[in-house]
């Protein structure tokens, strides 16, 4: 009975609550993508995905999940495979199961779950290993050669704005998806982590105006991640999450908070003991992220708990 009530308390606590975060986070090592709240740092089960190698969701009903057969769309409430969609690696979603990649020449939009292509946007041509859509909805593409990393913003409508190079000198062997954030002085921001010379997994933001003109940009040592497995990017309420296998145990979740107030400060960091994410290097590699779940989202959530306190009970 006590762990009824404690359903129908976060059940009702779901509807209450103005923001939620929740992330699906791939595991090769377990073969399933698990849920996770990095709010209140509580595991809530997840669904077989045998062979994933990243996630991508952002709200909606249905997600992408690139195994190692290749690309599926998922039903992210019950965790259910739809089956083989082939429309390549995908780099990013919208909340309303739109996914998109960009790549040579294209940024092509598709639908989840059946996959239909939706449309194509000309852009200027380049090797992209990332892409994301801004809040003004400009069009940010991460391009590489062997030894630089560039970041391309085009027009919604496929206009170059400005080409910025973001990194040079060293061999590039790794980056993950971007996300796109708005700061509180209303710059727009992208992140991403990328991997040089060897040496450990790198932060790399830039700033952007409304107008998609590049203010600023950085990169950071991610220290606490542990460089030979994949390290992912997701947005929060507050500014974006890095996630990966931690440096020391590797065996355990490393998360880094940071914060949205324009200098992007890291304002919390933490492991989690029996998440393993020790998934192996992979291009774009990506997370699954909710910011704000649907009713049936917290269904699944509630579900996951259920799981777990059956567990307990045993």
């Amino acid at each position: 009975m006590r762990h009824l009530m404690l359903l129908a308390g976060l059940a009702i606590g779901a509807h209450a609550a103005a923001t939620f975060d929740l992330m699906y986070l791939p595991s090769t090592t377990t073969n399933s993508v698990r849920r996770y709240d990095p709010v209140n740092r509580v595991q809530l089960g997840g669904f077989a995905a045998s062979g994933v190698r990243a996630v991508q969701n952002r709200g909606s009903r249905y997600g992408y999940v690139n195994l190692l057969a290749g690309p599926y769309a998922y039903d992210m409430y019950s965790g259910t495979n739809l089956g083989y969609t082939p429309i390549g690696q995908i780099q990013g979603m919208t909340g309303d199961n739109i996914a998109y990649r960009m790549s040579g020449s294209q940024f092509i939009t598709y639908s989840l779950p059946s996959g239909t292509y939706i449309s194509t946007t000309s852009v200027a041509s380049a090797t992209y290993q990332a892409s994301s859509i801004l809040p003004s909805n400009h069009l940010a593409g991460i391009s590489n050669t062997a030894s630089s990393i560039d970041i391309s913003i085009f027009t919604p409508g496929g206009s170059l704005v400005g080409t910025t190079g973001l990194f040079a000198g060293g061999t590039i062997s790794y980056i993950s998806s971007a996300v796109s954030y708005l700061d509180r002085s209303g710059y727009q921001n992208v992140a991403f982590v990328a991997r040089v010379d060897g040496g450990p997994m790198r932060l790399i933001r830039a700033n952007f105006t409304a107008a998609g003109v590049i203010n600023y940009y950085s990169t950071d040592a991610l220290t606490g991640m542990n460089p030979i497995y994949s390290v992912g990017v997701a947005a929060n309420h507050a500014g974006f999450y890095v996630v990966g296998a931690d440096s020391v145990t590797a065996t355990s979740a490393r998360f880094v908070a940071f914060d949205n107030d324009g200098t992007g400060i890291s304002y919390d960091t933490w492991t989690e003991a029996g998440l393993d994410l020790r998934n192996p290097l992979y291009s774009s590699y990506s997370v699954g992220m909710v910011l704000a779940p649907e009713p049936e989202e917290w269904l699944a959530v509630s579900t996951g708990i259920a799981l777990l306190l059956r567990r307990k009970r045993k």
